[in-house]
């Protein structure tokens, strides 16, 4: 249940960073309380329709937080912990040493900017907020981009986007940790700095509302604990996925892949799973074989399964604009494409040239792509086949910094519209938790005897993708330096609950030296 507060938080004009009515109208603050001593707060203009994340947040509140006189807030279950409004501050308790104060300092009506300052005034060091090629400590003086984008051969030590981002921090001290869960999916920067006694956050997101989850820890373990009690706990993959894998652009064959097969077995090297690429289609045209260099698909897997091993194959977002190709057809005839703001389908370039792209915010447009993983519509596909996706941040080739425009327009099964804008961050989100479902309904009915779990991997994320998919960290480079950042890198996803990760070993582009790839191994 929630307690509604009225609140003198206007989101017009800022006035010596206090927010004051110029008679746009108010804004209500809504204070939720969950388990485990964790407060959410939510900021909403009266009257105005505002892009709000949703399936991210996995459970409710659990009781009615009730504010005094003042505009505290004690939490039901945890009386050390504790939520105060005032005028454009909110100020997060947890005992003596646990603190978060947020102040509003924008909201914009034109261009549906928000921006909150966070202070952690008790912390000494700064973790989260993946995915960036940095150190594990966040730094003084530097803004950090949350910006889902194919970013190939990305810079060390660059804060700018890459694959993936979780709006999620921890504020650490020798005696108390917090955690604070920004709920934004369009464009976030966050600039970090050293106050020398504590540090001050500034957060800025290119639309949504204001929708902050306090984590009260007082462990970093705790806090995990409370995100993961937010957002979903990390899926339990099949025993398989945690051997070797054995990938690389491109096995262009039954032959070739056969071969590398046979390979393992001769030196006598064990592996677990081998990948194909885009190639193994029919011109990049998911769902289907290339008919001349994979005539026979499950023979060349029940090949490789004889052996206790599996195949994962590829699926991106983007879908060849052809007509006669089945599954353009069908999402043409449906309406299932990303829109342009005139109401025509979205289209770009990418790998198959002209491509259109699905609209996962819709749930109807997950259910039918859930179905494409049948084994009836998914031809040479066999139960020891799983999937690989991959280029949904999305990447869109003549498109502004490589993604979609920002103008384009999603809509839900109710009809309930957002711009890419608004939801950017959760595309390549919405497309593993529909890949999730393909590949678990499609073990609901013969040749299978019971439910089995799901194996997918992921490029791109947000929270919550934990409780779908593994991630790795892209398209890096076979260079020493990469090797050193890639454990940092999975730290930081790993404490953002992001459990099963990794990097190419060896890196993807250029070649490694024998010794690097050793040292990698």
């Amino acid at each position: 249940m929630r307690g509604v507060v009225a609140c003198a938080l206007v989101v017009s004009a800022v006035h010596g960073g206090v927010l004051t009515n110029t008679g746009v109208g108010k804004t209500q603050a809504e204070v939720d309380a969950y388990a485990h001593g964790v407060f959410r707060l939510r900021l909403r203009q009266e009257g105005k329709r505002t892009y709000e994340v949703s399936d991210v947040v996995v459970v409710d509140p659990s009781e009615t937080p009730a504010a005094d006189a003042s505009g505290k807030t004690t939490h039901p279950a945890a009386d050390s912990v504790s939520l105060t409004l005032s005028g454009n501050q909110a100020s997060f308790r947890a005992g003596e040493a646990g603190a978060i104060d947020l102040a509003v300092t924008q909201a914009d009506l034109n261009t549906g900017d928000i921006a909150a300052t966070v202070t952690f005034p008790k912390a000494s060091r700064l973790y989260g907020i993946p995915e960036h090629a940095v150190d594990m400590s966040l730094k003084n003086d530097v803004t950090y981009r949350l910006m889902n984008l194919d970013v190939f051969r990305y810079k060390l030590q660059d804060p700018g986007g890459i694959y993936g981002s979780k709006p999620f921090m921890h504020a650490h001290s020798p005696t108390h940790t917090v955690g604070l869960f920004w709920v934004n999916s369009a464009e976030t920067n966050v600039k970090v700095k050293d106050l020398n006694g504590g540090w001050e956050t500034q957060w800025s997101s290119k639309g949504g509302i204001y929708d902050v989850f306090f984590l009260p820890g007082p462990t970093p373990q705790d806090v995990l604990r409370q995100y993961s009690y937010v957002t979903g706990h990390s899926a339990m993959h099949p025993q398989f996925s945690m051997g070797y894998h054995q990938c690389r652009w491109n096995y262009r064959s039954e032959e070739d892949t056969l071969t590398v097969d046979e390979g393992f077995d001769k030196y006598n090297i064990p592996y677990d799973v081998i990948w194909l690429d885009i190639e193994h289609t029919d011109k990049k045209k998911y769902f289907t074989w290339d008919p001349h260099n994979f005539p026979n698909p499950k023979d060349m897997i029940n090949k490789i399964a004889a052996k206790g091993r599996k195949v994962v194959t590829i699926s991106d977002p983007h879908i060849k604009r052809e007509a006669g190709y089945h599954v353009h057809d069908e999402a043409t005839a449906k309406g299932y494409y990303v829109m342009t703001k005139e109401g025509k389908d979205y289209e770009g370039d990418c790998w198959p040239g002209k491509s259109s792209w699905l609209d996962f915010y819709n749930s109807r447009v997950r259910s039918w792509y859930a179905g494409l993983y049948a084994y009836d519509k998914y031809p040479g596909s066999t139960p020891d086949l799983y999937t690989w996706i991959d280029m949904n941040e999305p990447s869109v080739f003549n498109s502004p910094e490589v993604t979609m425009d920002m103008d384009a327009v999603h809509a839900r099964k109710d009809g309930a519209q957002a711009t890419h804008r608004e939801l950017h961050n959760m595309y390549g989100y919405y497309q593993s938790m529909a890949t999730y479902q393909g590949l678990y309904e499609r073990t609901l009915s013969p040749p299978h005897t019971k439910p089995s779990r799901p194996f997918l991997l992921s490029r791109s994320f947000f929270s919550g993708t934990q409780r779908y998919a593994a991630i790795w960290t892209g398209d890096n480079v076979a260079d020493w330096s990469h090797l050193d950042i890639s454990v940092p890198m999975l730290l930081s996803m790993s404490l953002a609950g992001l459990t099963f990760v990794g990097a190419d070993v060896g890196g993807f582009f250029d070649n490694p030296s024998a010794e690097l790839l050793v040292r990698w191994y």
